[in-house]
């Protein structure tokens, strides 16, 4: 990204009170990750793939967290008598942990996306910064620490809270109105996040279909985000 077009950033930002960015997808290009996670975390049991991309084939990778989508799944190979046994919950969670387990061994080899270390560098001078992921909060604070983003943020906030949850705690650390937040997400989750905390959302489309109904701001790439604040 051009140095200049990023201190014109942080100049016009002044209108923004707090920035929220997601994490997948929208600071490092995992998703493509995550969603292998299941495969794997699955993988030895029959017809599961099938199972797998019909679930996942849709405009989200967690459509709430991993839990509930684990849960999904579980429930679908259920249904057609793909896999065997009682205790459904402790399928469920067992099959969960194979997943975390998994994103957390792989999450730290993906790249960031372009540009995500110059914007935040700027952006931290100006505003407090916030991560707000659906990643188990341990596993998400080890991994912006592993990148060097730690002292970009003001906190990292994850799972098991909200997406909206964590807006409005974000709102509350700052003292500020959730209208004054800036979220930056990839996917339908995160506009209903937005929406339901009345926080401003501008959306990045990289991987297309990750929305279910068109979104007001869009942009491509994050030092597009200049236009926008």
């Amino acid at each position: 990204m051009n140095w200049n077009i990023g201190i014109q950033m942080a100049r016009r930002a002044e209108t923004v009170a707090c920035i929220v960015f997601d994490f997948d997808g929208v600071l490092v290009d995992s998703n493509a990750v995550k969603r292998k996670a299941y495969y794997e975390a699955l993988a030895d049991i029959p017809g599961s793939s099938e199972v797998i991309a019909e679930l996942l084939g849709g405009p989200t990778v967690e459509p709430v967290d991993r839990y509930h989508t684990m849960g999904r799944i579980v429930s679908l190979l259920r249904a057609r008598a793909l896999l065997p046994g009682e205790d459904w919950p402790k399928i469920i969670a067992e099959r969960t942990d194979r997943y975390t387990r998994i994103c957390a061994r792989d999450l730290p080899r993906c790249d960031e996306v372009p540009g995500a270390s110059q914007v935040l560098a700027i952006l931290s001078q100006t505003h407090p910064l916030y991560v707000n992921s659906a990643t188990p909060e341990p596993i998400l604070r080890t991994a912006v620490a592993k990148r060097g983003w730690a002292a970009y943020f003001r906190e990292v906030l994850g799972s098991p809270a909200t997406k909206t949850a964590n807006l409005r705690r974000a709102a509350l650390a700052e003292g500020i109105e959730p209208r004054r937040i800036l979220f930056v997400g990839d996917s339908e989750v995160d506009r209903r996040a937005a929406e339901q905390c009345r926080c401003a959302f501008v959306g990045l489309v990289i991987e297309k279909g990750r929305f279910d109904v068109p979104v007001q701001q869009v942009v491509t790439d994050l030092s597009q985000l200049s236009s926008l604040l």
